[in-house]
Protein backbone atom coordinates (compact mmCIF):
# COMPACT_ATOMS: atom_id res chain seq x y z
CA UNK A 1 0.00 0.00 0.00
CA UNK A 2 1.67 3.65 -1.03
CA UNK A 3 1.59 5.83 1.88
CA UNK A 4 0.44 9.76 2.17
CA UNK A 5 3.43 10.80 0.84
CA UNK A 6 3.66 8.52 -2.21
CA UNK A 7 0.53 9.43 -3.38
CA UNK A 8 0.56 13.17 -2.64
CA UNK A 9 4.09 12.94 -4.97
CA UNK A 10 1.91 10.49 -7.84
CA UNK A 11 -0.76 13.34 -7.66
CA UNK A 12 1.86 16.51 -8.50
CA UNK A 13 3.03 14.21 -11.24
CA UNK A 14 -0.30 14.30 -12.51
CA UNK A 15 -0.68 17.57 -12.28
CA UNK A 16 2.27 18.87 -13.95
CA UNK A 17 1.89 16.52 -16.56
CA UNK A 18 -2.02 17.14 -16.72
CA UNK A 19 -0.70 21.34 -17.19
CA UNK A 20 2.09 20.76 -20.10
CA UNK A 21 -0.29 18.18 -22.12
CA UNK A 22 -3.35 21.38 -21.63
CA UNK A 23 -0.39 23.83 -22.88
CA UNK A 24 0.27 21.49 -25.77
CA UNK A 25 -3.47 21.74 -26.35
CA UNK A 26 -3.83 25.04 -25.93
CA UNK A 27 -0.67 26.19 -28.17
CA UNK A 28 -2.40 23.73 -30.99
CA UNK A 29 -5.44 26.14 -30.48
CA UNK A 30 -3.45 29.18 -30.79
CA UNK A 31 -2.06 27.82 -34.15
CA UNK A 32 -5.55 26.63 -35.25
CA UNK A 33 -6.83 30.65 -34.39
CA UNK A 34 -3.52 31.66 -36.82
CA UNK A 35 -4.78 29.30 -39.59
CA UNK A 36 -8.23 29.93 -39.61
CA UNK A 37 -7.87 34.12 -39.40
CA UNK A 38 -9.60 35.37 -42.93
CA UNK A 39 -10.43 31.95 -43.71
CA UNK A 40 -13.32 30.88 -40.88
CA UNK A 41 -13.20 33.57 -38.41
CA UNK A 42 -16.07 31.15 -36.73
CA UNK A 43 -13.46 28.40 -36.54
CA UNK A 44 -11.16 30.66 -35.59
CA UNK A 45 -13.15 32.34 -32.38
CA UNK A 46 -13.95 28.83 -31.43
CA UNK A 47 -10.55 28.07 -30.82
CA UNK A 48 -9.85 30.89 -29.37
CA UNK A 49 -12.66 30.81 -27.11
CA UNK A 50 -11.17 27.32 -25.66
CA UNK A 51 -7.67 28.43 -26.01
CA UNK A 52 -8.49 31.26 -23.71
CA UNK A 53 -10.54 29.16 -21.12
CA UNK A 54 -7.25 26.26 -21.04
CA UNK A 55 -5.47 29.36 -20.20
CA UNK A 56 -7.84 29.48 -17.36
CA UNK A 57 -7.98 26.34 -16.23
CA UNK A 58 -3.71 25.93 -16.16
CA UNK A 59 -3.70 29.21 -14.08
CA UNK A 60 -6.22 27.58 -11.77
CA UNK A 61 -4.46 24.75 -11.48
CA UNK A 62 -0.79 26.16 -11.27
CA UNK A 63 -1.73 27.64 -7.61
CA UNK A 64 -1.53 23.64 -6.65
CA UNK A 65 2.32 22.53 -8.05
CA UNK A 66 4.01 22.48 -4.91
CA UNK A 67 7.63 22.51 -6.97
CA UNK A 68 8.37 25.93 -7.02
CA UNK A 69 10.83 25.02 -10.02
CA UNK A 70 8.57 23.47 -11.87
CA UNK A 71 5.47 25.87 -11.52
CA UNK A 72 7.37 28.36 -12.36
CA UNK A 73 8.47 26.91 -15.64
CA UNK A 74 4.90 26.65 -16.30
CA UNK A 75 3.71 30.00 -15.56
CA UNK A 76 6.38 30.80 -17.77
CA UNK A 77 4.93 28.72 -20.65
CA UNK A 78 1.83 30.00 -19.91
CA UNK A 79 3.01 33.77 -20.09
CA UNK A 80 4.21 33.13 -23.34
CA UNK A 81 1.26 31.53 -24.80
CA UNK A 82 -1.36 33.97 -23.29
CA UNK A 83 0.77 37.29 -25.13
CA UNK A 84 0.69 34.68 -28.22
CA UNK A 85 -2.93 34.73 -27.98
CA UNK A 86 -3.31 38.24 -26.55
CA UNK A 87 -1.46 39.13 -30.10
CA UNK A 88 -4.31 37.26 -31.95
Amino acid sequence: MKTVAEMTAAMQDALIQFLHTDLAVCATLAAVVETELGLDEQGALEAFTRAARGCETIQQLLQRVQDATKRLEIEAELNLLQAKLAGL
